[in-house]
């Protein structure tokens, strides 16, 4: 078994526009600050030019260990802040191209 493509062989600058395209989404809920829960669900997805990851475009083409990962990073990034993460599941392209369409209209 070859190891998982990586997203990019390089390093990427904080601030730097990289095109990529939506693979899919990881539901997430978390406290909220004002009581109860929220959803903090995160988009997955991969540069456009990285040829490592043509062959890849859902998120179910994944390989399993490289998305338990991704649900560690997501629920460990809040560890401390008291905000319990929970993986609430996976969603695939379309999922992640209304979020994003839902992003664009907020941000206006």
């Amino acid at each position: 078994m070859r190891p998982p493509p990586a997203a990019s062989p390089r390093a990427a600058c904080p601030g730097l526009v990289i095109p990529c395209r939506p693979l899919g989404v990881v539901e997430l809920s978390q406290k909220s600050e004002g009581g109860g829960r929220e959803r903090n669900d995160r988009v997955i997805a991969a540069p456009c030019a990285s040829q490592r990851a043509q062959e890849i475009d859902h998120v179910d083409h994944l390989p399993r260990a490289l998305r338990e990962e991704l649900e560690a990073f997501f629920t460990n990034a809040t560890l401390f802040e008291g905000k319990d993460p929970r993986v609430l599941g996976w969603k695939g392209r379309k999922a992640a191209e209304r979020l994003i369409r839902r992003g664009v209209r907020a941000f206006k």
